[in-house]
């Protein structure tokens, strides 16, 4: 069975640990001399510098929820928010996840 082979058959499989499909992609990377794949390999398992842009498959977003406090003893927990609601400045890093 060859590399790719392997790769292919582990990549489905569902009981193949993700980091050691990755592996098994850099040394085909190394072996068909391809660098962007290789860097890409390299980003998928040690993680994106900030100078690189995140693929869009690792940015989530994500909807705030708030707990409102009002006069005596009345409230509501957990109301959704609109993005227009929260503050422009702080909008982004309360709604989008970067994995």
């Amino acid at each position: 069975m060859t590399l790719l082979e392997q790769i292919q058959n582990e990549a489905v499989d569902g009981s193949s640990d993700l980091a050691t499909v990755l592996r098994k992609c850099r040394v085909l990377a190394a072996k068909l001399q391809n660098d962007p794949f290789k860097e890409w390999v390299i980003q998928e398992l040690d993680g994106y510098s900030d100078a690189v842009d995140l693929p869009e498959y690792r940015i989530f977003h994500g909807q705030c929820f708030g707990t409102f406090w009002g006069p005596a003893g009345s409230g509501a927990t957990n109301v959704p928010l609109r993005e227009s609601e929260i503050l422009p400045q702080a909008r982004e890093r309360l709604v989008t996840v970067q994995l």
